[in-house]
């Protein structure tokens, strides 16, 4: 995709905002660019880990995992869980699917931690093929539900062997929006009545990697932007209707798709709105979610 280059940052000032804003002196990222912030999130490490090992800078990538492992991880005799949030200093007892399967994509099975924590992911938490949403360590219990927009894996030391199908059932049930969840116990899925497009856009995303059909998904957010030149950050299930509040990580999701797709047109007009979101005029990051930013990273 051509870039403009008035609309993204260099990958050299990308990686300064981080550094000056959002990490702090051990390595973790906040989830807020002010150190008055005190929340860390897995979620933040695993999608910058991804984001530099695609830009070929293996050596940053290995001061993050020992930072993972050192603050993040929960080692209890071979089992090793990985908290999605620190708060101050305080690991929460409880990991999240999504979070571990970035780490996971970034180590590689030839890393001695890939192989601990996909064992306690398949010791705790795949139940017949599929893979539930979290552990927590200190219940000593699992979820019940998938969530969809974690996606899945192709990973030997998982078996997650009945998640394809699951989501090519799911990819049926568009209207245009998909069911969110999926009930382990009961069988069945679940809908939100508030839509968030950030999950919709991860199952998309999903499915068009499974092929799985989201054709009317597509359709409707075509649309929708085309009408107004935005996209919401939630709808209503019913009314399609949007709470009008947009979100940076939306438009960067979007355009992932929209490459995906092919549609290099539309991905570089999201990509441009994305950013435009998340680059304040006078450089202050504290009202700027990481999640936000990483998704309009260059």
């Amino acid at each position: 995709m051509q870039k403009d280059t008035e609309a993204a940052w260099s990958e050299e000032e990308f990686i300064r905002i981080v550094h000056q804003y959002y990490m702090d002196d051990s390595g973790k990222i906040r989830s807020y660019g002010t150190e008055e912030n005190e929340e860390y999130l897995l979620e933040s490490m695993g999608l910058y880990m991804k984001w530099l090992s695609g830009h070929n800078r293996e050596e940053e990538v290995q001061e993050l995992r020992k930072t993972v492992q050192s603050e993040f991880a929960y080692e209890h005799a071979s089992d090793v869980f990985l908290s999605w949030r620190v708060e101050g200093d305080q690991q929460a007892s409880v990991n999240a699917w999504i979070d571990d399967a970035r780490i996971l994509s970034v180590l590689g099975p030839a890393d001695p931690l890939f192989n601990k924590i996909a064992d306690t992911l398949k010791k705790y938490q795949v139940q017949n093929g599929l893979i539930v949403d979290f552990y927590d360590w200190e219940q000593e219990a699992a979820s019940e539900r998938v969530v969809l927009s974690y996606g899945t894996r192709e990973e030997d030391a998982l078996r997650l062997t009945s998640m394809d199908r699951l989501y090519l059932e799911a990819s049926t049930r568009s209207d245009p929006f998909y069911p969110e969840f999926y009930d382990v116990k009961e069988k069945k899925f679940i809908e939100s009545d508030e839509v968030h497009m950030v999950d919709q856009l991860l199952i998309a995303i999903q499915l068009e990697k499974e092929k799985g059909d989201n054709h009317e998904f597509w359709q409707w957010l075509v649309s929708e932007w085309e009408k107004h030149q935005a996209i919401s950050g939630r709808y209503d299930r019913n009314s399609h209707k949007g709470n009008g509040i947009e979100s940076g990580a939306v438009y960067g999701i979007a355009a992932e798709w929209a490459l995906l797709k092919g549609e290099e047109e539309l991905a570089e007009k999201w990509k441009h709105k994305g950013f435009q979101l998340v680059n304040p005029k006078d450089h202050q990051f504290d009202h700027i979610h990481f999640f936000d930013l990483i998704w309009n990273a260059p």
